[in-house]
C-alpha cells in the first residue's frame, strides 16, 4: 500500500513540474516574447502597398487630348501547385475567355480586363478569388499621327530620359505615389474598415498647348521635311 502511495506521490510530482514549466514557458511568451510574437502576426495580417499616380494628359489648345493615361487590369495566376488545373473552371465562374497559352512565365492570364470581367471575379468566393490576381496598369496613349507622335516623346523612366513634351513638361505631368496599410481576413482578402492612407497619392496636372492640332501637325509636318 505504501509503494503505492509513493508511486501516486511521485506521478502527481511529475505532472506538478510540468505544469510548473508550462505555466513558467506562457509567462515567458506572454512577457518576455509579446512584442515579437505581436510583430510577427502583424507582419502577416497587415500589408503595405503602393498605388501608382495617373499621369496626366497632354491637350492642344482646344482642349483635345494628344496623349494621356488609362488605366488597365491585367489578371495573374496568384496560386501555386495544382492551381493551373482550376483555371477553366475559375474562368467560366467569373465569364472570362482567357487566351491560349496561359499563364505565360510571370502568371499572366488575360490583358486589359473588361468591367464585366472585374465585377465576374469580384463575384467569386473567397477561396476561389484567392488563387487570382488583379493587378493595375497604367497605359499611355497618343493619337495616331506620326508628326504627333514625334512632338509628344516618350515618357522619361528609369532605363532612358524621354524626350519631347513628355520631357519637358515631366515635372507638371507626373503625379505623386500614394502608400497605403491593410489588414487581411484569413483568406487574404482585404478588410475594408482597416484601409488606412500612409501617404495619399496625387494625379498628375494636365498640360494644354498654345496650339491646336491641326497646327500642330502642320509644324510636326514641316520640321520632318526640313530634316
Amino acid at each position: 500500500m505504501d509503494r503505492i502511495l509513493l508511486r501516486h506521490e511521485f506521478i502527481c510530482m511529475i505532472f506538478a513540474l510540468c505544469f510548473v514549466v508550462s505555466v513558467f514557458a506562457l509567462i515567458r511568451t506572454g512577457l518576455s516574447r509579446r512584442e515579437h510574437y505581436l510583430g510577427e502576426c502583424a507582419r502577416v495580417a497587415w500589408i503595405t502597398r503602393s498605388v501608382a499616380a495617373g499621369r496626366g494628359a497632354i491637350l492642344d489648345s482646344d482642349g483635345l487630348p494628344l496623349a494621356w493615361t488609362e488605366r488597365q487590369y491585367d489578371l495573374f495566376l496568384a496560386g501555386a501547385g495544382n492551381s493551373p488545373d482550376l483555371l477553366p473552371f475559375l474562368a467560366k465562374q467569373a465569364g472570362i475567355a482567357l487566351p491560349p497559352g496561359c499563364p505565360d512565365g510571370e502568371n499572366l492570364l488575360k490583358r486589359n480586363l473588361t468591367p464585366d470581367e472585374l465585377l465576374g471575379i469580384e463575384k467569386l468566393q473567397a477561396s476561389m478569388k484567392g488563387l487570382l490576381a488583379v493587378r493595375p496598369r497604367f497605359e499611355r496613349n497618343v493619337v495616331d499621327y506620326p508628326e504627333i507622335r514625334r512632338l509628344v516623346g516618350r515618357m522619361p523612366d528609369d532605363l532612358e530620359a524621354g524626350s519631347g513634351l513628355e520631357l519637358a513638361f515631366d515635372s507638371r505631368l507626373r503625379g505623386r505615389e500614394g502608400v497605403f496599410t491593410v489588414m487581411l481576413d484569413r483568406n487574404r482578402q482585404w478588410i475594408p474598415s482597416t484601409f488606412k492612407w500612409l501617404r495619399e497619392y496625387s494625379g498628375g496636372e494636365d498640360v494644354r498647348l498654345e496650339l491646336p492640332l491641326e497646327k500642330l501637325r502642320e509644324s510636326g509636318i514641316a520640321e520632318g521635311n526640313g530634316r
